[in-house]
């Protein structure tokens, strides 16, 4: 072959000679596979690439620079051409960028490298030729050649792969006791290079062959293993460049190595190609390089049969940078299907590969955890705001497996690598078990299969799809979906005659579909790219759909409302080119877990219970300004005993009070508070010292103390904003009884609280007084987080600002009604109401609509049968009769059904109590509560 140029020179390898002493030369080890193969693909590894001797000269720097021309017509390598002709095609294209090469050259530059799959050209210039280059007519733009990493850390938790493939996580052993094991199927590595000579065995690590078994060389690869190609495309030797390569190999394909951690991976029949894009002993690849491994992989599919790619590194986020559209046109030129690690980057995705056409993969914990890695890259794209990222997640953190040159040792890592490399695993074993799907369909067939783990990720930020995508790997659903059970698998073709595209999905009452519609960015020379549509209808009634604005995946989950046939329906709202081609799988699943929900709705109207109002402030000096500090005690639902202890010199010599109240703090809580209620109970009475002389000792503060609200629900207000008005005490805690106080050298006030804990936390916070006002001097307050707790923390000169209050003679209050606890399947909770008056008769009644009852409107004035400002807010399809007690409160305890088919359900409550003094018709209505099964 004619090479015209010196970057131009690639060698037609035969099997080299190496083998002096009988040991083979790890740089240049071939199987016999790939021994047929050399001669395609640029560059073998003997090129010296001449930025090994340049680089290092002072201004000189790497720089990927983009052409201004068309892009080549991939067709003959689509077209399954064999090795001759992709070569025959890369020498074309190579040819037609000579003149440019050269200019570039006679600008200064040195050209380190030409490349046919994208239109670019490595060179080293300092700034000044760099300067020149950019004038070039034919130059669109100039890329520095960055160096990327492996994305793993270290750790030092260790949990073998093992724990990835059992039934609680990834349930990779349950695929591989039917006898799937990825037998007949490749996975090529970009990555580091892996163990192709382990020790002075002169053969690849154990990993690499059937089973662990160094005996059994029954395998197509180097010395009868499972390893096809170590091939160098990067400055360093492809021979173990970093340990990184060997590890995620064995997560994803590799056998036994050893040790009591040892573990197959996910594919442990199938055949590994590697490539090594490696620069440096730190184990960093340039762009140059990695933009070589892709030619080199898509040279070799013919040969060796690739299927999957593995690319667990760091890289670009910008679809336009040639490394990404390097990856997305080799999805598409040889039907590949490529996973990435979405990147350690935690908030920023500025390492991460955009990977259009491949999976980027996130990593959570194992263990059955399935928690969100904090150092995982949670998206979205920069470049696609709009966009999902990353799709998905699995397993990456703490994973043991092989390490490279010592085969009874374990090698311990996190990251995003490993958990791309659990998906490249079963990617390879289900394109092994069905050989005839697409990498289109396989992809399909993986996102249709994931499992929701919302439920497990609550917390923010890690509680939405930009931090676990569409969910997480679960390989006995996808094992399931391949064999036909309860799925449907097709792709087809949208074109702007036939813009519609349908699938006919036959299904029972209640059950449960995933759907997964997907396609390939085609026009890589743009980054706007088609945009597809996915509906599910029932004669004319949408079902659910999926519409993303910036994605090439489109997902829905559903119930079937009936027995019926469905239509599936794929629509084109936008095409990049002519014609495009897509995959659709549909599976039976379980629907996303969604909590259940209880919301008031609606207004109360008033009844005849007396408000309160505020006789004196604690501290006085507190009564007309918001303090400095907060109190969380006594509003937050954290188990807990508070007591505070008052000095007499800040209190009348005498009072008496019906209640007290406290006052929301400035401080605007995270999220909205709505619905918010405390199980508490208080005492108030008398301390025998001033609070300098508190005590830790819970009895030791206590002279006398009588209960005044006995335990029970107190609903606490809405809060969205900080509250600024020190006048405002909206926490109200009203007493049973009253309480009559009166002043002597050895009688201080003692409020005392008690408040059970609860789950899910709400800290609600009300305004406070520490240091910073001279009259927290007369204050201490002890704190325990246990309700019964017998000895606490003391704090002095601080405590929550107080009003005592007394009954209004004027306002009344409207009585309230609310929710406590998840109406979720097979658990209980409680429908609360407060402030009726004492010990009357009410009726709770449940509706099935908001919106209508036996033809009757919804909501409903009751002015019309004399209670104006009252309103009716649900049906009256179930009624319960209760009695209030003497404060006013009650409840009743209900249980959600052991039924999944009701999750979703709404049912509606409201509370009516007879009060004969509130309106002509005597009685008063509260708010309704909209409840939310979940599951």
């Amino acid at each position: 072959m004619l090479c015209p140029q010196p970057w131009l020179l690639c060698l037609a390898l035969a099997l080299p000679a190496g083998y002096a002493q009988g040991r083979p030369d790890p740089q240049t080890l071939q199987s016999p596979i790939a021994a047929r193969s050399e001669g395609v693909g640029l560059c073998s590894p003997a090129v010296v690439h001449r930025a090994e001797r340049e680089t290092r000269q002072r201004g000189i720097q790497r720089w990927i620079v983009e052409l201004e021309v068309a892009a080549p017509d991939f067709s003959v390598i689509v077209s399954g051409a064999e090795s001759a002709a992709t070569q025959r095609f890369a020498d074309d294209v190579l040819r037609s960028r000579a003149p440019i090469a050269a200019r570039l050259e006679a600008l200064g530059a040195s050209v380190v490298e030409v490349f046919w799959l994208v239109e670019a050209i490595a060179v080293e210039a300092d700034e000044v030729v760099a300067s020149r280059l950019r004038g070039d007519p034919a130059v669109r733009r100039m890329l520095r050649d960055d160096l990327v990493l492996p994305n793993t850390v270290s750790s030092v938790s260790p949990w073998p792969i093992k724990d990835s493939t059992s039934a609680r996580n990834h349930a990779t052993d349950l695929v591989q006791a039917k006898g799937v094991t990825g037998k007949g199927g490749v996975v090529a590595m970009l990555d580091t290079g892996v163990d192709a000579a382990h020790g002075n065995d002169g053969r690849p690590h154990r990993t690499f062959f059937f089973g662990g078994d160094v005996r059994n060389v029954t395998g197509p690869g180097i010395g009868g293993s499972r390893l096809l190609v170590n091939r160098q495309a990067g400055m360093h030797a492809a021979e173990n460049a970093l340990t990184h390569g060997t590890l995620a190999a064995g997560v994803a394909v590799g056998g036994l190595w050893g040790t009591a951690a040892a573990d197959p991976g996910h594919a442990p029949g199938a055949s590994i190609a590697s490539y090594s894009v490696v620069d440096d002993a730190s184990g960093a690849a340039s762009y140059t390089s990695i933009l070589k491994g892709w030619q080199l992989v898509i040279s070799d599919v013919a040969q060796l049969g690739t299927r999957v790619v593995l690319f667990p590194f760091a890289g670009s986020p910008d679809p336009m940078h040639p490394t990404q559209v390097a990856l997305d046109r080799a999805a598409d030129i040889q039907d590949l299907l490529i996973v990435v690690a979405a990147g350690n980057g935690g908030a920023s995705s500025r390492a991460s590969q955009a990977a259009i056409n491949g999976i980027p993969v996130g990593a959570v914990h194992g263990q059955g955890l399935r928690t969100v890695w904090p150092s995982s890259t949670r998206g979205p794209l920069a470049t696609l705001p709009k966009g999902i990222y990353p799709l998905m997640v699995a397993n990456g953190v703490d994973i043991v497996g092989p390490l490279a040159d010592a085969e009874n040792s374990d090698l311990k890592d996190s990251g995003t690598s490993l958990a791309a490399a659990q998906v490249a695993g079963a990617a390879t074993w289900l394109r092994a078990h069905r050989s005839t799907l697409t990498a289109l369909e396989t992809k399909a067939l993986i996102l249709a299969t994931l499992e929701d783990i919302s439920s497990f990720n609550t917390t923010p930020p890690f509680d939405t799809r930009d931090a676990y995508g569409l969910g997480y790997l679960r390989e006995d659903s996808l094992l399931d979906a391949a064999n036909g059970v309860s799925s449907i698998v097709s792709s087809a073709k949208l074109d702007a005659v036939n813009k519609v595209s349908s699938v006919a999905l036959k299904t029972a009452m209640n059950e449960t579909w995933s759907i997964a519609l997907v396609w390939n960015r085609l026009d890589t020379t743009r980054l706007a790219f088609s945009d597809l549509s996915l509906e599910v209808w029932s004669g004319s009634q949408l079902l659910a759909s999926s519409d993303e604005a910036e994605c090439n995946v489109e997902v829905v989950r559903f119930r079937a409302p009936r027995d019926e046939t469905l239509e599936v329906r794929v629509t084109a709202k936008s095409l990049e080119v002519a014609t495009v081609p897509f995959a659709i799988a549909v599976t039976t699943t379980d629907l996303p877990y969604t909590e259940g929900s209880m919301t008031t709705y609606g207004k109360s109207c008033l009844g005849t219970r007396a408000d309160q109002d505020v006789s004196f402030v604690i501290p006085p000096s507190a009564a007309t300004s918001m303090q400095s500090s907060s109190c969380r005690y006594f509003t937050s639902n954290l188990a807990q005993r508070t007591q505070c202890l008052i000095d007499a010199s800040l209190l009348p010599a005498s009072f008496a009070a019906d209640g007290l109240a406290f006052r929301l703090d400035e401080r605007a809580p995270t999220t909205t508070i709505r619905d918010h209620s405390v199980e508490i109970e208080v005492s108030m009475g008398y301390a025998p010292h001033a609070a300098r002389y508190a005590s830790t000792q819970f009895a030791s503060n206590v002279k006398s103390a009588q209960v005044v609200f006995t335990r029970r629900r107190l609903k606490l207000p809405n809060q969205v904003q900080g509250n600024s008005d020190p006048r405002a005490f909206d926490v109200h805690v009203p007493f049973d009884r009253p309480f009559r106080y009166v002043a002597s050298a050895t009688q201080h006030l003692l409020f005392d609280a008690t408040i059970a804990g609860e789950v899910n936390r709400v800290y609600q916070y009300v305004d406070a007084v520490d240091s910073t006002n001279a009259e927290s001097s007369g204050l201490a307050m002890v704190h325990s987080l246990t309700a019964n707790a017998t000895v606490g923390s003391l704090f002095t000169q601080y405590g929550p600002v107080i009003a005592l209050t007394t009954s209004s003679l004027v306002r009344t209050l409207a009585p309230v009604h609310w929710g406590v606890g998840t109406p979720n399947v097979s658990r209980h909770y409680s429908l609360e109401f407060a402030d009726f008056p004492s010990n009357t008769l009410v009726v709770e009644f449940f509706g099935f609509s908001r919106t209508s009852w036996n033809s009757v409107p919804l909501p409903f004035d009751m002015t019309l049968f004399n209670a104006p400002g009252c309103w009716l807010w649900t049906g009256l399809d179930l009624n319960v009769a209760l009695v209030a007690s003497a404060a006013g409160h009650g409840c009743i305890g209900l249980t959600v059904p052991s039924d999944r088919s009701i999750i979703g359900a709404e049912l509606f409550s409201q509370v009516a109590g007879f009060d004969p003094k509130a309106n002509a018709l005597g009685m008063t209505f509260t708010n309704g509560v909209a409840i939310r099964v979940g599951g």
